[in-house]
């Protein structure tokens, strides 16, 4: 078979065409079965593969921004309260000044000095002598009735 191959190529310079052998019906071969994928399934696992490498970085993105968010509220939630802590310690400060001056003002009243003043010029007290007696009278509205001896 290669002696007339080459002879065919020395003569002719090529190969003759030659018509196909008929293969009988009951001879032929059996259909190949696909084994890989169609270039459509391939183009279509590799959108999905994406799809899902664009999902993981869309929700890592998204929980970045969640988290920040989160992160700037607690820090406004903290001026806040530093804030509202400062003026309560400024009203404390306020407090403080204001129960001083008034200790002072009621230490000077309560002096006895300042007592038989009030007494005599606000109320119109009398004071009675010392040995005099001082009786209540309930009977009539809890006057106070002065005896002399």
């Amino acid at each position: 078979m290669a002696a007339e191959k080459a002879y065919d190529y020395y003569a002719y310079g090529a190969a003759p065409q030659r018509a196909p052998e008929r293969v009988p019906e009951n001879e032929k071969k059996p259909e190949l079965r696909r084994v890989g994928k169609t270039q459509l399934e391939i183009r279509i696992s590799s959108e999905k593969k994406a799809n899902r490498r664009l999902v993981k970085i869309a929700a890592v993105v998204l929980s970045f921004l969640i988290l920040y968010a989160v992160v700037c509220d607690s820090f406004v939630a903290r001026d806040t309260a530093r804030h509202t802590l400062d003026k309560t310690k400024e009203e404390y400060v306020f407090s403080e000044a204001r129960n001083r001056e008034l200790k002072v003002q009621l230490n000077s009243l309560v002096s006895a000095e300042n007592i038989d003043r009030i007494a005599t010029e606000e109320l119109g007290l009398v004071k009675a002598a010392a040995d005099s007696e001082v009786y209540l009278d309930t009977a009539g509205g809890n006057k106070v009735i002065f005896s002399e001896k």
